[in-house]
């Protein structure tokens, strides 16, 4: 619905929300990885400021990954391609003890060589080089009480966003101009990843009502190098070292579903450490010297909600839902810029400038929600119009700087969405044909604008999205 965040900014988080297995992923870079054993995902559309709420303003996406089973299950297939690549993917699961404990290991490998090469290194690009597992035990420890546990790993070494020059103002210092795939650049760039986690689900049933408690830690690492002019001149470099961490805890209550009133309570907190070292390089073709910058930024920060949302059968046609949630956020940075001895073109073109060590904290709080009135006229349509409400914290420019760190936080955002929809279901769920426009608009949007020769985050003053589905 044209609501995106696409900052490269380790100081700004994405606006939509992505969760697997119900754990929220903190950074849009952590998710690029390969899942396996995939159950259902489900995405919302629009702001979802009730039951996910943090940083939720676009919409969320939902990835649930298969359960273990009592019944014994194993698979594996074997890919093999163009440009040597092997792709290998499997699972086994069962029973470990007999009506109790049922666990699944799922893991795949994937390696291809790159379709680009350096014809001076033989260094390949745009390569596929990486591995993955995720381990999952359902312990049944009552008849009422399911405790789900799971971990998970992922590497890659996969080097990308090569370009062939082929034209523009650096197509002459192409050397191989007539060999297509084949570049030249002045040095091999490098890139990987790794991200793990562990996750405790538990859920209890009662009464009445079930109690959902998920408990639930992760890591996410970036290392990578890149040559940014694609050349064999030395022109410019740039690359980020980044590391996260982050602790989640949610706690719900929901009533029976099946009643006329139903309700959901929930109580969820967050807490993320970040740090990160951005270099950014002018070589010496630019000076004869070379220049460099780096950024350095150490980023903590917590979230806390409380949420609550209902649903209430009119009658057997009409229905309300909705819902409230209050956050409050609070985020430190530590953040400084140096240069190397005798740098002055980075600061005269606005690329860098020395910045001392500083620190800086800023706290948002705000109450997002929804609600939803519903008209059901058959089992097979549905009517509703409905309102929502989005917030995503502020954050900081944690980047390159070249202009003042006055510049260093912006502010939080908000989203007001309206929409009207039908969803029908035609020859005994063989055909489904749904419409829904909408009407989205924005208070300070978080939007990345250009700065001298470097990008920052500002908050513009408003911003509209209105279109219409089939």
């Amino acid at each position: 619905r044209g609501l995106s965040t696409t900052a490269n900014n380790p100081g700004i988080e994405t606006g939509i929300g992505l969760y697997i297995d119900e754990v929220y992923i903190g950074r849009s870079f952590a998710f690029v990885t390969t899942l396996m054993d995939i159950d259902r995902v489900e995405v919302l559309r629009g702001p979802q400021g009730t039951l996910f709420g943090r940083n939720t303003v676009g919409g969320a996406m939902n990835i649930f990954t298969t359960m273990p089973s009592e019944q014994f299950t194993a698979e594996a297939d074997l890919t093999y391609g163009n440009y040597d690549l092997i792709q290998l993917r499997g699972s086994i699961g069962g029973a470990i003890v007999e009506d109790k404990v049922f666990a699944k290991i799922s893991g795949t490998f994937k390696k291809r060589d790159g379709y680009l090469e350096d014809f001076a290194s033989g260094q390949k690009y745009n390569n596929e080089d990486s591995w993955s597992t995720r381990a999952k035990v359902l312990i049944k420890a009552a008849d009422n009480l399911d405790v789900v546990l799971t971990a998970d790993y992922y590497a890659d070494d996969n080097v990308g966003e090569i370009m062939d020059v082929r034209g523009g103002a650096l197509a002459g210092a192409d050397p191989y101009p007539l060999k297509d795939r084949l570049v030249g650049t002045d040095f091999n760039s490098y890139g990987k990843r790794e991200s793990y986690g562990f996750s405790g689900r538990l859920n209890w049933s009662l009464d009445g009502f079930d109690i959902t408690s998920i408990t639930a830690y992760r890591s996410h690492m970036i290392d990578g190098l890149l040559d940014q002019d694609f050349s064999v001149v030395d022109i410019s470099f740039t690359g980020r070292e980044e590391k996260q961490t982050q602790f989640s805890q949610e706690l719900r209550l929901a009533s029976d579903a099946s009643q006329r009133f139903s309700y959901i309570l929930g109580l969820y907190y967050f807490h993320q450490s970040e740090d990160a070292i951005t270099t950014a390089n002018l070589g010496t073709a630019v000076l004869g010297a070379g220049e460099t910058a780096y950024t350095e930024a150490h980023i903590s920060g917590d979230a806390y909600a409380a949420f609550a949302s209902f649903n209430y059968d009119i009658t057997q046609q009409f229905s309300i839902s909705g819902g409230l949630r209050y956050t409050y956020e609070d985020k430190k940075l530590d953040y400084s810029q140096t240069l190397s001895p005798g740098a002055f073109l980075m600061p005269i073109l606005g690329i860098a400038i020395p910045i001392a060590p500083l620190k800086d904290d800023i706290s948002d709080s705000a109450v997002s929600g929804d609600v939803s009135l519903n008209f059901k006229p058959t089992d097979d349509i549905l009517t509703y119009v409905s309102y929502g409400r989005g917030f995503k914290a502020g954050g900081f420019n944690a980047n390159l700087m070249g202009i003042s760190p006055s510049f260093l936080s912006f502010k939080p955002e908000y989203l007001d969405s309206y929409e009207i929809g039908l969803k029908t279901s035609w020859f005994g769920d063989r055909l489904r044909l749904n419409f829904a426009a909408f009407y989205m608009e924005y208070s300070d949007k978080q939007e990345q604008a250009l700065a001298c020769t470097t990008f920052l985050v500002v908050n513009s003053s408003s911003a509209r999205s209105k279109g219409f589905e089939i």
